[in-house]
């Protein structure tokens, strides 16, 4: 028995909201721990990027866990990493040319995103694993 297209939906939707609230929180901490370096419309622009990338990634998760492993079930543990890491690295391509940081700066920041997509997924798993668990 393959996957539904609602878990599907679910799992991309779940991914992308612990996605943006994780992009969120941190923001929220910069914002506290260093205020002058975020200027007045940062928060609402930040919103707006960080909610797209969210759904972008989680799209993108779902789609690769559905290929890496079409188990009902659940996805292995290993699976689902990979494909967390996966799908942020796929989205922050597009970003990589972005700025004048330099391509060097750019991944660093891509690779720091995509170990975000990992705790993302761990995150997730365990949301996941606590729903399915039986009491």
């Amino acid at each position: 028995m393959k996957r539904s297209l609602r878990g599907d939906l679910t799992n991309a939707g779940t991914w992308a909201a612990i996605w943006f609230a994780g992009a969120m929180l941190v923001g929220g901490v910069i914002g506290i721990v260093d205020p002058d370096s975020i200027d007045p419309g940062d928060t609402a622009g930040m919103a707006m990027v960080m909610g797209l990338m969210a759904v972008l990634s989680g799209a993108v998760f779902a789609a690769l866990l559905r290929v890496a492993d079409p188990r009902p079930v659940g996805p292995r543990m290993s699976k689902a990493l990979a494909c967390g890491f996966m799908a942020t690295a796929l989205v922050q391509t597009a970003l990589l040319g972005h700025g004048d940081a330099g391509l060097m700066a750019n991944l660093g920041m891509a690779l720091v995103m995509c170990a975000f997509g990992v705790v993302v997924t761990v995150c997730w798993l365990a949301l996941r694993r606590s729903q399915t668990t039986p009491r």
